[in-house]
């Protein structure tokens, strides 16, 4: 694949790609054009306490980090402004 196909990547030693508000910008673009939030709601059993977008942005975040689960409940704090237990970050 040529580079013209995705003209708006980063290269891997630009450093703001480590940038953590960039990341969750694109996430938030990503996350709503797949209407995640909206497919889940209409699933039988207990509806989850928070928005699944939110979730995932917080999984996402531990896995860019390579972070233990203390260290990404705090991230989620941090950026993410909502406490997510470790336990629901444990995949």
């Amino acid at each position: 694949m040529s580079e013209n196909n995705f003209p708006n990547l980063l290269k891997r030693w630009n450093s703001a790609i480590y940038d953590v508000e960039l990341i969750l910008k694109f996430l938030h673009v990503i996350l709503a054009s797949l209407k995640i939030d909206e497919r889940f709601e209409k699933r039988k059993g207990r509806k989850p306490k928070r928005c699944l977008s939110l979730y995932v942005k917080a999984i996402v975040l531990k896995e860019i980090f390579k972070c233990s689960l203390r260290y990404s409940e705090s991230l989620a704090r941090k950026f993410l402004k909502v406490r997510i237990p470790k336990s629901t970050l444990n995949y």
